[in-house]
């Protein structure tokens, strides 16, 4: 149902976004979809731009980003409403090796001790 869709933010490694939008305007969008009011997705918005450093970014056309900004505006996406539960299937997947380390302790405070859970799928490496 609808009520379940909006209670859970899902990640995966291969999320297809549209790409003639910028990463604002697809939060905006996805923001009607989940019917949450336009001053709370741009105060949201702001928000996750500042979290993962996406301003420098915000307003171009996501056919024209880069993969780790790409893969930012995908997790923007993935916690704009907010929901209770996220699935994350290698949320890292295409963010820089430096900035990965530093997102992952900052996406700590995305998830604080309120009952939510979050539902990892580490990327699998060979050892060979």
């Amino acid at each position: 149902s609808d009520e379940i869709k909006k209670s859970i933010g899902f990640l995966s490694g291969n999320t297809k976004l549209y790409g003639r939008l910028t990463p604002r305007e697809l939060l905006q969008y996805f923001g009607e979809l989940y019917e949450i009011p336009l001053q709370q997705v741009k105060q949201r918005s702001e928000e996750i731009f500042e979290l993962l450093d996406m301003h420098q970014f915000a307003h171009q056309r996501i056919e024209k980003l880069s993969t780790d900004q790409t893969q930012k505006t995908s997790i923007a996406r993935c916690i704009l409403h907010d929901p209770p539960v996220f699935i994350l299937d290698e949320p890292t997947l295409g963010l820089d090796p430096v900035g990965r380390r530093y997102r992952q302790c900052r996406a700590l405070q995305l998830f604080p001790h309120d009952g939510r859970k979050r539902l990892d799928h580490p990327v699998q490496r060979s050892s060979g």
